[in-house]
Protein backbone atom coordinates (compact mmCIF):
# COMPACT_ATOMS: atom_id res chain seq x y z
CA UNK A 1 0.00 0.00 0.00
CA UNK A 2 3.02 2.17 0.11
CA UNK A 3 3.30 2.27 -3.29
CA UNK A 4 -0.14 3.24 -4.26
CA UNK A 5 -0.69 6.59 -6.22
CA UNK A 6 -2.66 8.80 -3.61
CA UNK A 7 -4.16 10.22 -6.77
CA UNK A 8 -6.54 7.13 -7.52
CA UNK A 9 -9.18 5.86 -6.39
CA UNK A 10 -8.77 2.92 -3.89
CA UNK A 11 -10.70 0.47 -2.41
CA UNK A 12 -9.17 -1.85 0.51
CA UNK A 13 -10.67 -5.53 1.31
CA UNK A 14 -9.22 -6.52 4.20
CA UNK A 15 -11.59 -9.98 4.95
CA UNK A 16 -11.11 -9.04 8.39
CA UNK A 17 -15.21 -9.56 9.05
CA UNK A 18 -14.44 -13.36 8.73
CA UNK A 19 -12.09 -13.47 11.94
CA UNK A 20 -12.92 -15.89 14.13
CA UNK A 21 -14.39 -18.18 11.82
CA UNK A 22 -12.74 -21.83 12.29
CA UNK A 23 -13.67 -24.88 11.99
CA UNK A 24 -11.27 -26.63 14.08
CA UNK A 25 -10.43 -24.49 16.93
CA UNK A 26 -8.39 -27.56 18.44
CA UNK A 27 -5.53 -26.99 15.59
CA UNK A 28 -4.76 -23.32 15.98
CA UNK A 29 -1.02 -22.22 16.60
CA UNK A 30 -0.65 -21.59 20.19
CA UNK A 31 0.99 -18.14 19.23
CA UNK A 32 -2.22 -17.26 17.32
CA UNK A 33 -4.48 -18.33 20.30
CA UNK A 34 -2.31 -16.33 22.92
CA UNK A 35 -2.03 -13.01 20.86
CA UNK A 36 -5.39 -13.30 20.30
CA UNK A 37 -6.60 -13.38 23.95
CA UNK A 38 -3.64 -10.59 24.51
CA UNK A 39 -5.13 -8.32 22.39
CA UNK A 40 -9.24 -9.52 23.41
CA UNK A 41 -9.86 -10.44 19.60
CA UNK A 42 -10.91 -12.83 18.00
CA UNK A 43 -8.20 -15.09 16.21
CA UNK A 44 -7.96 -13.34 12.82
CA UNK A 45 -7.76 -16.68 10.88
CA UNK A 46 -10.44 -18.33 8.77
CA UNK A 47 -11.30 -21.33 5.85
CA UNK A 48 -9.20 -24.23 8.46
CA UNK A 49 -8.20 -26.91 6.57
CA UNK A 50 -6.60 -29.86 7.90
CA UNK A 51 -4.04 -32.30 6.64
CA UNK A 52 -4.86 -35.85 5.68
CA UNK A 53 -1.98 -36.86 7.57
CA UNK A 54 -2.12 -37.71 10.91
CA UNK A 55 -0.60 -33.82 11.81
CA UNK A 56 -2.02 -31.59 14.67
CA UNK A 57 -1.91 -28.12 12.25
CA UNK A 58 -3.83 -26.39 9.73
CA UNK A 59 -3.72 -24.35 6.82
CA UNK A 60 -5.48 -21.15 6.93
CA UNK A 61 -7.08 -17.74 5.27
CA UNK A 62 -5.77 -14.94 7.79
CA UNK A 63 -8.80 -12.26 8.35
CA UNK A 64 -6.51 -9.72 10.18
CA UNK A 65 -5.85 -6.34 8.79
CA UNK A 66 -1.65 -6.41 8.78
CA UNK A 67 -1.96 -10.49 8.51
CA UNK A 68 0.45 -13.06 10.11
CA UNK A 69 2.64 -10.38 10.94
CA UNK A 70 0.40 -9.03 13.83
CA UNK A 71 1.95 -12.49 15.61
CA UNK A 72 4.85 -13.09 14.62
CA UNK A 73 6.52 -10.80 11.98
CA UNK A 74 8.20 -8.61 14.06
CA UNK A 75 11.67 -10.05 12.95
CA UNK A 76 12.86 -7.01 9.92
CA UNK A 77 16.09 -8.42 8.20
CA UNK A 78 17.75 -7.85 5.52
CA UNK A 79 19.11 -10.91 2.79
CA UNK A 80 22.88 -10.79 2.39
CA UNK A 81 23.95 -9.92 -1.36
CA UNK A 82 24.23 -13.74 -2.22
CA UNK A 83 20.74 -14.60 -0.14
CA UNK A 84 18.02 -15.03 -3.13
CA UNK A 85 17.00 -11.36 -2.60
CA UNK A 86 13.97 -10.84 -5.22
CA UNK A 87 16.14 -10.17 -8.65
CA UNK A 88 13.17 -10.70 -10.73
CA UNK A 89 12.06 -6.88 -9.34
CA UNK A 90 15.06 -5.51 -8.89
CA UNK A 91 17.84 -4.08 -11.01
CA UNK A 92 20.50 -4.12 -8.47
CA UNK A 93 21.41 -5.14 -4.50
CA UNK A 94 21.28 -1.42 -3.90
CA UNK A 95 17.68 -1.17 -5.35
CA UNK A 96 16.78 -4.37 -3.01
CA UNK A 97 18.72 -1.86 0.06
CA UNK A 98 16.61 0.87 -0.45
CA UNK A 99 13.37 -0.47 -0.72
CA UNK A 100 13.91 -2.28 2.08
CA UNK A 101 15.22 0.64 3.87
CA UNK A 102 12.26 2.94 2.95
CA UNK A 103 9.67 -0.16 4.26
CA UNK A 104 11.80 0.15 7.61
CA UNK A 105 11.24 3.76 7.76
CA UNK A 106 7.47 3.28 7.88
CA UNK A 107 8.16 1.66 11.36
CA UNK A 108 9.81 1.81 14.74
CA UNK A 109 12.24 -1.26 15.64
CA UNK A 110 14.71 -2.21 17.80
CA UNK A 111 18.28 -1.24 17.14
CA UNK A 112 19.26 -5.40 16.22
CA UNK A 113 22.81 -4.75 16.03
CA UNK A 114 25.91 -7.40 16.57
CA UNK A 115 26.71 -8.54 20.01
CA UNK A 116 29.09 -10.97 20.66
CA UNK A 117 29.67 -9.76 24.00
CA UNK A 118 25.81 -11.25 24.47
CA UNK A 119 26.19 -14.71 23.00
CA UNK A 120 27.82 -17.38 23.83
CA UNK A 121 30.63 -17.23 26.45
CA UNK A 122 34.17 -18.10 24.69
CA UNK A 123 32.45 -18.85 21.62
CA UNK A 124 33.61 -15.75 19.74
CA UNK A 125 35.82 -17.61 17.40
CA UNK A 126 33.58 -19.94 16.24
CA UNK A 127 31.63 -19.89 12.76
CA UNK A 128 28.81 -18.23 13.73
CA UNK A 129 27.93 -14.86 14.61
CA UNK A 130 24.94 -13.71 17.16
CA UNK A 131 23.08 -10.77 16.98
CA UNK A 132 20.41 -8.87 18.60
CA UNK A 133 17.25 -9.35 16.86
CA UNK A 134 16.11 -6.48 14.87
CA UNK A 135 12.56 -6.88 15.97
CA UNK A 136 9.07 -4.73 15.08
CA UNK A 137 7.83 -3.00 17.72
CA UNK A 138 5.60 -0.19 16.20
CA UNK A 139 5.12 2.69 14.29
CA UNK A 140 6.60 6.34 14.26
CA UNK A 141 2.80 7.07 15.53
CA UNK A 142 2.28 4.51 17.76
CA UNK A 143 5.89 3.34 19.22
CA UNK A 144 4.74 0.79 21.06
CA UNK A 145 1.81 -0.66 18.79
CA UNK A 146 3.74 -3.99 19.41
CA UNK A 147 1.07 -7.01 18.52
CA UNK A 148 -0.79 -4.60 16.40
CA UNK A 149 1.99 -2.87 14.60
CA UNK A 150 1.25 -4.03 11.33
CA UNK A 151 -2.06 -3.32 11.24
CA UNK A 152 -1.46 0.30 12.59
CA UNK A 153 0.45 0.86 9.58
CA UNK A 154 -2.03 -0.36 7.06
CA UNK A 155 -5.02 1.26 9.05
CA UNK A 156 -2.83 4.76 8.82
CA UNK A 157 -2.26 4.30 4.99
CA UNK A 158 -5.87 3.01 4.00
CA UNK A 159 -6.59 6.76 6.04
CA UNK A 160 -4.01 8.16 4.09
CA UNK A 161 -5.01 7.01 0.46
CA UNK A 162 -8.62 8.12 1.54
CA UNK A 163 -9.67 4.74 0.45
CA UNK A 164 -12.71 3.30 0.92
CA UNK A 165 -12.58 0.04 3.40
CA UNK A 166 -14.51 -2.68 3.10
CA UNK A 167 -14.18 -5.78 5.74
CA UNK A 168 -15.59 -8.71 3.34
CA UNK A 169 -14.28 -11.55 1.94
CA UNK A 170 -13.64 -11.66 -1.83
CA UNK A 171 -15.30 -14.40 -3.68
CA UNK A 172 -13.88 -14.17 -7.01
CA UNK A 173 -12.78 -11.72 -9.33
CA UNK A 174 -13.55 -11.85 -13.07
CA UNK A 175 -12.86 -9.43 -16.26
CA UNK A 176 -15.97 -7.96 -17.79
CA UNK A 177 -15.08 -5.95 -21.24
CA UNK A 178 -11.94 -3.66 -19.82
CA UNK A 179 -13.24 -3.63 -16.41
CA UNK A 180 -12.43 -5.89 -13.55
CA UNK A 181 -15.04 -6.79 -10.96
CA UNK A 182 -14.51 -7.76 -7.89
CA UNK A 183 -17.02 -10.22 -5.46
CA UNK A 184 -17.43 -9.81 -1.93
CA UNK A 185 -19.20 -12.08 0.04
CA UNK A 186 -21.24 -8.95 1.30
CA UNK A 187 -23.03 -9.70 -2.03
CA UNK A 188 -21.35 -5.99 -3.02
CA UNK A 189 -19.65 -6.01 -6.41
CA UNK A 190 -16.58 -3.35 -6.75
CA UNK A 191 -15.33 -2.53 -10.05
CA UNK A 192 -11.83 -1.37 -10.90
CA UNK A 193 -9.16 -1.07 -13.69
CA UNK A 194 -6.87 -2.64 -11.71
CA UNK A 195 -6.98 -5.33 -8.50
CA UNK A 196 -3.51 -5.93 -6.24
CA UNK A 197 -3.73 -9.16 -4.57
CA UNK A 198 -1.81 -9.57 -1.10
CA UNK A 199 -4.28 -11.75 0.70
CA UNK A 200 -1.75 -14.19 2.73
CA UNK A 201 0.18 -16.97 0.25
CA UNK A 202 -2.96 -18.92 1.39
CA UNK A 203 -5.72 -16.71 0.68
CA UNK A 204 -4.06 -15.16 -2.23
CA UNK A 205 -3.77 -18.92 -4.02
CA UNK A 206 -7.16 -19.39 -2.87
CA UNK A 207 -8.31 -16.56 -4.22
CA UNK A 208 -6.67 -17.62 -7.65
CA UNK A 209 -8.60 -20.50 -7.46
CA UNK A 210 -11.96 -19.19 -7.21
CA UNK A 211 -11.47 -16.56 -10.02
CA UNK A 212 -10.37 -19.06 -12.63
CA UNK A 213 -11.71 -22.19 -13.21
CA UNK A 214 -9.20 -23.89 -15.05
CA UNK A 215 -6.98 -24.23 -11.95
CA UNK A 216 -7.22 -27.67 -10.36
CA UNK A 217 -5.11 -26.70 -7.15
CA UNK A 218 -2.75 -24.94 -5.88
CA UNK A 219 0.95 -25.30 -4.02
CA UNK A 220 3.25 -23.11 -2.20
CA UNK A 221 6.30 -23.59 -0.23
CA UNK A 222 7.07 -23.14 3.58
CA UNK A 223 10.28 -22.88 5.23
CA UNK A 224 9.63 -24.80 8.49
CA UNK A 225 12.47 -24.45 11.10
CA UNK A 226 13.85 -27.34 13.41
CA UNK A 227 13.01 -27.18 17.44
CA UNK A 228 15.68 -27.42 19.87
CA UNK A 229 15.33 -27.67 23.88
CA UNK A 230 18.66 -26.60 25.03
CA UNK A 231 19.61 -26.25 28.83
CA UNK A 232 22.57 -23.47 29.01
CA UNK A 233 25.40 -24.51 31.49
CA UNK A 234 25.63 -21.76 34.52
CA UNK A 235 26.72 -18.61 32.63
CA UNK A 236 27.08 -20.11 29.58
CA UNK A 237 24.86 -18.03 27.58
CA UNK A 238 23.27 -13.84 28.50
CA UNK A 239 19.65 -14.36 28.16
CA UNK A 240 19.25 -10.16 28.30
CA UNK A 241 18.97 -8.29 24.86
CA UNK A 242 21.70 -6.40 24.48
CA UNK A 243 19.19 -3.07 23.68
CA UNK A 244 17.62 -3.92 27.14
CA UNK A 245 13.89 -4.71 25.20
CA UNK A 246 12.27 -7.50 27.44
CA UNK A 247 11.20 -9.50 24.39
CA UNK A 248 11.17 -12.99 24.23
CA UNK A 249 13.28 -13.10 21.39
CA UNK A 250 16.46 -12.96 22.74
CA UNK A 251 18.97 -13.54 20.29
CA UNK A 252 19.72 -14.26 16.48
CA UNK A 253 22.47 -16.86 15.79
CA UNK A 254 23.78 -17.10 12.41
CA UNK A 255 26.15 -19.08 9.85
CA UNK A 256 26.86 -17.16 6.76
CA UNK A 257 29.09 -18.11 3.80
CA UNK A 258 30.30 -15.90 0.87
CA UNK A 259 28.11 -13.75 1.55
CA UNK A 260 24.84 -15.54 2.42
CA UNK A 261 23.24 -16.99 5.52
CA UNK A 262 23.26 -20.94 5.65
CA UNK A 263 22.01 -21.07 9.35
CA UNK A 264 19.64 -19.04 11.24
CA UNK A 265 18.46 -19.69 14.48
CA UNK A 266 16.41 -17.56 17.07
CA UNK A 267 16.80 -18.41 20.53
CA UNK A 268 13.76 -17.64 23.26
CA UNK A 269 13.90 -16.22 26.78
CA UNK A 270 10.99 -17.39 27.89
CA UNK A 271 9.71 -15.19 31.19
CA UNK A 272 9.67 -12.34 28.78
CA UNK A 273 7.14 -14.19 26.78
CA UNK A 274 2.92 -14.30 28.09
CA UNK A 275 2.24 -17.33 30.50
CA UNK A 276 -0.85 -17.40 27.94
CA UNK A 277 1.53 -18.21 25.43
CA UNK A 278 2.86 -21.72 27.46
CA UNK A 279 -0.44 -23.01 28.97
CA UNK A 280 -1.78 -22.42 25.16
CA UNK A 281 1.56 -24.28 23.77
CA UNK A 282 0.62 -27.05 26.32
CA UNK A 283 -2.76 -27.38 25.13
CA UNK A 284 -4.66 -25.24 27.65
CA UNK A 285 -6.49 -22.19 27.70
CA UNK A 286 -4.54 -19.20 27.56
CA UNK A 287 -5.49 -17.79 30.55
CA UNK A 288 -3.73 -14.48 32.53
CA UNK A 289 -3.13 -12.56 29.80
CA UNK A 290 -0.10 -9.87 30.12
CA UNK A 291 0.73 -11.86 32.74
CA UNK A 292 4.88 -13.32 32.85
CA UNK A 293 5.82 -16.64 33.37
CA UNK A 294 8.19 -17.49 36.19
CA UNK A 295 11.91 -16.56 35.78
CA UNK A 296 12.40 -20.92 36.26
CA UNK A 297 10.96 -21.44 32.59
CA UNK A 298 14.24 -19.86 31.63
CA UNK A 299 16.05 -22.48 32.64
CA UNK A 300 15.46 -23.96 29.25
CA UNK A 301 16.22 -22.37 26.08
CA UNK A 302 14.00 -23.35 23.13
CA UNK A 303 15.78 -22.17 19.73
CA UNK A 304 14.18 -22.35 15.92
CA UNK A 305 16.47 -23.36 13.38
CA UNK A 306 16.31 -22.72 9.82
CA UNK A 307 18.62 -24.08 6.99
CA UNK A 308 18.62 -24.09 3.57
CA UNK A 309 16.99 -27.48 3.82
CA UNK A 310 13.95 -26.75 6.19
CA UNK A 311 11.50 -25.99 2.86
CA UNK A 312 8.49 -28.03 2.71
CA UNK A 313 5.55 -27.50 0.09
CA UNK A 314 1.99 -27.57 0.51
CA UNK A 315 -1.01 -28.14 -1.52
CA UNK A 316 -4.68 -27.29 -2.23
CA UNK A 317 -7.04 -29.49 -5.07
CA UNK A 318 -9.77 -27.50 -5.61
CA UNK A 319 -13.01 -29.24 -3.94
CA UNK A 320 -10.26 -30.69 -1.48
CA UNK A 321 -11.29 -30.84 2.21
CA UNK A 322 -7.67 -31.71 3.49
CA UNK A 323 -4.59 -29.84 2.27
CA UNK A 324 -1.61 -32.45 1.25
CA UNK A 325 2.28 -31.75 1.94
CA UNK A 326 5.65 -32.95 0.41
CA UNK A 327 9.28 -32.75 0.88
CA UNK A 328 9.05 -32.53 4.45
CA UNK A 329 12.36 -31.44 6.13
CA UNK A 330 14.21 -34.03 7.70
CA UNK A 331 16.84 -32.86 10.76
CA UNK A 332 18.61 -36.33 10.49
CA UNK A 333 20.35 -35.36 6.85
CA UNK A 334 20.72 -31.87 7.64
CA UNK A 335 24.14 -31.38 7.72
CA UNK A 336 24.21 -27.64 9.14
CA UNK A 337 21.56 -28.11 11.45
CA UNK A 338 23.31 -31.16 13.07
CA UNK A 339 26.73 -28.76 13.03
CA UNK A 340 25.01 -26.30 14.76
CA UNK A 341 23.35 -28.98 17.66
CA UNK A 342 26.62 -30.19 18.13
CA UNK A 343 27.99 -26.43 18.74
CA UNK A 344 25.19 -26.42 21.50
CA UNK A 345 26.30 -29.02 23.20
CA UNK A 346 29.49 -27.41 23.97
CA UNK A 347 27.31 -24.92 26.36
CA UNK A 348 24.99 -27.21 27.91
CA UNK A 349 22.63 -29.83 27.28
CA UNK A 350 20.09 -30.51 24.25
CA UNK A 351 17.17 -32.15 25.65
CA UNK A 352 15.45 -32.53 22.89
CA UNK A 353 15.05 -31.90 19.09
CA UNK A 354 11.96 -31.43 16.29
CA UNK A 355 10.37 -30.15 13.22
CA UNK A 356 7.78 -27.90 12.89
CA UNK A 357 4.90 -29.01 12.22
CA UNK A 358 3.16 -28.92 8.78
CA UNK A 359 1.67 -25.28 7.73
CA UNK A 360 3.19 -23.92 10.98
CA UNK A 361 6.38 -22.81 9.32
CA UNK A 362 4.81 -19.33 8.21
CA UNK A 363 7.32 -18.39 5.86
CA UNK A 364 5.22 -19.05 2.90
CA UNK A 365 6.09 -18.30 -0.68
CA UNK A 366 6.65 -19.65 -4.26
CA UNK A 367 3.02 -19.79 -4.99
CA UNK A 368 2.35 -22.02 -7.98
CA UNK A 369 -1.37 -23.18 -10.01
CA UNK A 370 -2.03 -26.12 -11.79
CA UNK A 371 -4.42 -26.76 -14.57
CA UNK A 372 -3.76 -30.32 -15.29
CA UNK A 373 -2.07 -31.52 -11.71
CA UNK A 374 1.31 -31.89 -13.72
CA UNK A 375 2.67 -28.89 -14.43
CA UNK A 376 2.61 -25.91 -12.34
CA UNK A 377 3.17 -22.50 -12.78
CA UNK A 378 3.83 -19.29 -10.65
CA UNK A 379 1.43 -17.97 -9.43
CA UNK A 380 2.17 -14.08 -10.70
CA UNK A 381 3.09 -14.72 -14.41
CA UNK A 382 -0.39 -17.11 -14.45
CA UNK A 383 -2.82 -14.59 -13.18
CA UNK A 384 -1.18 -11.72 -14.93
CA UNK A 385 -1.51 -13.16 -18.16
CA UNK A 386 -5.04 -14.44 -17.39
CA UNK A 387 -6.14 -11.29 -16.80
CA UNK A 388 -4.25 -9.12 -19.54
CA UNK A 389 -1.87 -7.32 -17.06
CA UNK A 390 -4.59 -6.11 -14.89
CA UNK A 391 -4.29 -8.27 -11.73
CA UNK A 392 -0.99 -8.90 -9.97
CA UNK A 393 -0.44 -10.80 -7.25
CA UNK A 394 2.23 -8.94 -4.88
CA UNK A 395 2.45 -10.62 -1.38
CA UNK A 396 5.11 -13.24 -0.82
CA UNK A 397 3.48 -15.68 -3.36
CA UNK A 398 5.19 -13.96 -5.41
CA UNK A 399 8.70 -14.67 -3.96
CA UNK A 400 10.25 -17.88 -6.17
CA UNK A 401 12.74 -18.18 -3.25
CA UNK A 402 13.39 -17.19 0.22
CA UNK A 403 16.82 -17.07 2.07
CA UNK A 404 17.38 -18.33 5.99
CA UNK A 405 16.84 -15.15 7.56
CA UNK A 406 13.03 -14.17 8.18
CA UNK A 407 11.55 -13.08 4.42
CA UNK A 408 8.87 -10.08 6.05
CA UNK A 409 10.73 -7.32 5.08
CA UNK A 410 11.87 -8.94 1.70
CA UNK A 411 8.25 -9.37 0.76
CA UNK A 412 7.53 -6.10 1.78
CA UNK A 413 10.20 -4.59 -0.26
CA UNK A 414 9.10 -6.63 -3.29
CA UNK A 415 5.51 -5.75 -2.99
CA UNK A 416 6.87 -1.80 -2.51
CA UNK A 417 8.94 -2.03 -5.87
CA UNK A 418 6.44 -4.11 -7.87
CA UNK A 419 3.56 -1.70 -7.50
CA UNK A 420 6.15 1.02 -7.90
CA UNK A 421 6.56 -0.34 -11.30
CA UNK A 422 3.41 -0.67 -12.07
CA UNK A 423 2.83 2.84 -11.67
CA UNK A 424 5.77 4.11 -13.37
CA UNK A 425 4.49 2.17 -16.53
CA UNK A 426 1.28 1.80 -16.82
CA UNK A 427 -0.86 4.50 -14.91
Amino acid sequence: MAAINQDMRIAVITGAAAAGRINRPGLIHSKIVSVARECRTLPGITNDMPFNEKTKSTVFDTAIIGGLANYWGQQFVRYQEGDPWPRQTFESYQDYLDACAYIESLFVCTPGRDCQAQGFRHATNSDYVFLAPNLLVGTPTFPNADFRAMETAVLLRISELNAERFDGSVLGISKQGGTIETRLDSGECIRSERVLIAAGVVGSLRLVMRSCPEVHGVQFADHVPHMVYFLPKPGALSLKRIDGLNHFNVLTVEQQTAGMTTMFASLYRMSCSSIGLILASLGLPPILPSVRPPWLVDMITPAQIWTKKTIARYQIDRNAKVARFSDYPDRKTDPIFREFVSFLRKFGLVLASSTTDPGFGFHFHDGRVTLDNANYHPVNAFIRDYFDGAVQVVDAAALPEIGSRPPALTSMANAYASVKSLHATSI
